[in-house]
């Protein structure tokens, strides 16, 4: 059965929308990497489409979201993009093997089975294609402290109701480096590598009342705190705000040798 929960997070109108935040140069980065023009890809999870959609479609691929939410996938419609309802279990109405990558940024977290919507990817999944996915970092060394000194564990989903009602808040999943990497190695995925987005403190400057915005000072303000960046490369475990994933389905080949290094494991 279908949650109303999924509906209501993409309802138009409310407080705050994960559409608002940007597609990120190094999110680009990634997907060029795994695709070239004329691929399709499968945007899992797409939400109202709004963030990725139509770049994704500028930049030459031959786009198709899935979601669960009606409301969402109606909303993705009014930009004339190709998208799709999940079924009620997660699983996708399309054949198998017939995508070249797929991406499915920040969406396991907000999934009560998340491996289902893993083995949907990879079926559709095309040998040899791209799983390109990210989830929060529940290991954040900020959410660390805070958690060490106060004992509140901030979901990180809504900014609106993550302190003042955090049982509502829309991230039921938490996962560190560790556990993604063993979540997406658990469903027969090849050449998993794990890394974060760039480490930046530049958040700070929205409280540093004393900066003018615009000024000569708080472009050097926001040069020196972004050149910390290397920290989440050094450690994404610590200091990466999100991780991101680039994970393979394995040609038959090399699913057949995955398979028998498994059943020599477990002997």
């Amino acid at each position: 059965m279908r949650s109303d929960v999924y509906e209501r997070y993409w309802e138009p109108g409310g407080a705050w929308s994960p559409s608002e935040h940007p597609f990120y140069p190094y999110e680009r980065a990634l997907i060029e990497k795994v695709g070239r023009p004329g691929d399709i890809c499968l945007d899992y999870g797409c939400g109202d489409a709004k963030r990725y959609g139509k770049i994704l479609e500028e930049m030459g691929f031959d786009y198709r979201g899935v979601d669960i939410s009606e409301t969402a996938i109606r909303q993705a419609a009014t930009l004339g993009l190709n998208a799709s309802l999940l079924n009620a279990d997660g699983t996708i109405n399309l054949p198998d093997e017939t995508s070249d990558f797929a991406i499915c940024f920040e969406v396991f977290e907000h999934l009560m089975e998340a491996d289902h919507a893993l083995a949907a990817i990879y079926r559709v999944l095309k040998p040899g294609g791209y799983l390109v996915c990210s989830v929060p970092n529940a290991a954040y060394f900020a959410r660390r402290i805070e958690f060490l000194c106060t004992g509140f564990l901030n979901p990180k989903g809504d900014p609106t109701i993550e302190r003042s009602a955090p049982w509502r808040d829309p991230h039921i999943r938490f996962f560190s480096a560790n556990i993604l990497e063993r979540f997406i190695a658990a469903h027969a995925f090849s050449k998993i590598k794990v890394f974060g987005s760039p480490f930046t403190l530049d958040f700070l400057l929205a409280r540093w009342r004393f900066i003018q915005r615009g000024s000569s000072t708080e472009r050097a303000a926001r040069a020196l705190l972004n050149s910390l960046s290397w920290l989440s490369s050094a450690c994404p475990a610590l200091f990466a705000r999100r991780l991101f994933a680039i994970a393979q389905k394995p040609k038959p080949n090399e699913e057949k040798s995955l398979v028998q290094r498994s059943q020599r494991s477990q002997r």
